[in-house]
């Protein structure tokens, strides 16, 4: 539905390296289009006149799953949908997703169990529930004030080939979680 311009810093064959570029796009199947070197490319998408083909970009979609917990009660997010989502996703609850924090203590909300990340139970990815800690398979209670969050969502990155050499992501800080998916709001107390 928009256009958005991302440099591709080389290429081999039929094989684009976008490691360098930050995207928080919403799941689905986009069209690549081609700009030739000495075109302004910045300036216009109508100088990006080559299909290059299709990229199919893994993740949420659409970007508006807002849902509702209680405080105070245990919370699972549900149905969450998008394309190509999987058991290693982490949804992280947020005031602002994609934040590159100064100290990672002032961006956690308190009293969300597991510093605020999901831990799914579902094997598709398309449910998750937040557990007491990392490991566990007790449901932990959400006793955050009541209000608006996000929902950020995270895909772990840890491998790399010759061609590609992928930026190594874990999900472990809070800058990962760059695409935010939707609201929470959270009510009670």
């Amino acid at each position: 539905s928009g256009n958005s311009l991302g440099v591709v810093k080389r290429s081999l064959h039929e094989r684009f390296d976008f490691s360098g570029i930050q995207v928080s796009a919403g799941g689905g199947r986009y069209r690549m289009c081609w700009c030739a070197g000495g075109f302004n490319c910045s300036a216009d998408a109508i100088n990006f006149r080559q299909d290059l083909g299709e990229l199919l970009l893994q993740g949420p979609s659409p970007l508006e799953q807002d849902r509702t917990c209680m405080s105070g009660q245990a919370c699972r997010l549900r149905a969450l949908s998008g394309q190509s989502l999987s058991v290693h996703d982490l949804i992280m609850v947020l005031d602002t997703c994609s934040m590159v924090p100064s100290d990672s203590s002032n961006v956690i909300i308190p009293r969300f169990p597991n510093d605020g990340v999901a831990n799914k139970q579902a094997v598709t990815g398309r449910a998750f529930t937040w557990l007491q800690s990392e490991g566990s398979d007790v449901k932990g209670i959400i006793t955050a004030a009541s209000g608006t969050y996000r929902l950020c969502w995270c895909r772990p990155v840890g491998s790399s080939t010759s061609v590609h050499q992928a930026r190594y992501r874990t999900c472990a800080l809070v800058e990962d979680f760059q695409t935010d998916m939707g609201r929470l709001t959270l009510l009670g107390t």
